[in-house]
């Protein structure tokens, strides 16, 4: 029992049912965001599993995505939006600790790899992993706080009794999820449409933008699925729309990735001491973002032309 606990878990799909109401798909959807957070925060405060905080992040990233797509049911509740800045005000450690795990595994660790006869690079290593542990501790001291107690169970109460349920009869929560959610991601599909044009070109802000957009529509696919998937025709549109999404999102997380590398080497003032590893590493970062920029264009392209499942 206790491995199974502490093991990183991938979030499980929701199951809405097709007639399930507005209303009701919000509080599955949260609901389900929570446990999956709940799940890993065992395996990361017991093991430090670079795995575990990525899937609190994930876990977190949906919980933030359901109160966007979800919006329209929570424009009258002020505690809605306390919360949602309050889960991104809590949890900025976390992101500065898995950028510090993907730039050692995905770009630092090819380095070294490919250059082994560096030692600059494994000294770079050691500064890094140097960071990423005081980055861990800071993670930790979050999960291991009162606040964080407080937080989680404000979340629970408010999902399930908060003041955006008094809605209950409005037009808003009643309408169909299946028609609900058919209007969020078409204007999620638009706004990738329209934000991504000429994608390969675009400054590194308005990329983010684009990447940003193409993340709450995975997230709006993922918890929408079972109300358009009753059949293998469904299945098989619903798997090939996200699996163009998903190349879209891969090649922009990349770049995403390697636009961290810059203030990653800010903050470590013993680089002066191993000039050559920081510069090989930025070097080799923007060779990857020219082929990476073409591909994400192309992925758009393709996702455009990709038929929507829930049409």
């Amino acid at each position: 029992m206790r491995g199974s606990i502490d093991r990183p878990s991938k979030a499980h799909r929701v199951r809405l049912q097709p007639g399930a109401e507005a209303g009701e798909a919000f509080a599955m959807v949260a609901q389900d965001c929570l446990r999956h957070l709940r799940r890993n925060e065992a395996s990361f405060v017991t093991r430090r599993d670079p795995e575990a905080l990525h899937q609190i992040r994930v876990a977190l990233r949906r919980l933030r995505a359901a109160f966007s797509l979800f919006r329209p049911l929570l424009t009258d509740d002020p505690t809605a939006t306390l919360l949602r800045e309050e889960i991104k005000r809590v949890t900025e450690p976390f992101g500065r600790a898995r950028d510090l795990d993907v730039f050692l595994a995905e770009t630092l660790a090819p380095e070294i790899e490919r250059c082994p006869e560096k030692r600059e690079l494994r000294g770079l290593r050691t500064v890094v992993v140097g960071e990423r542990d005081r980055a861990y501790e800071a993670v930790l001291a979050i999960l291991r706080s009162a606040a964080w107690r407080i937080l989680i169970i404000d979340l629970v109460a408010w999902i399930g009794a908060g003041p955006w349920r008094r809605a209950a009869r409005s037009a808003a929560w009643e309408q169909p999820a299946r028609k609900f959610a058919a209007a969020e991601l078409e204007h999620l599909r638009r706004r990738i449409k329209k934000r991504g044009r000429d994608l390969d070109r675009l400054a590194p802000g308005e990329r983010h933008r684009v990447r940003i957009e193409a993340k709450k529509l995975r997230y709006g696919a993922e918890f929408f699925a079972t109300l358009y998937i009753g059949n293998r025709k469904s299945r098989v549109r619903y798997k090939t729309f996200v699996s163009a999404l998903t190349a879209l999102q891969d090649h922009l997380g990349a770049l995403n990735d390697i636009a961290t590398i810059p203030a990653i080497m800010g903050r470590q003032p013993e680089l002066e001491a191993i000039p050559f590893s920081a510069d090989i590493v930025v070097e080799n970062g923007a060779a990857r973002t020219r082929s990476l920029l073409k591909a994400a264009a192309r992925a758009r392209e393709t996702l455009l032309a990709t038929r929507p499942f829930w049409r």
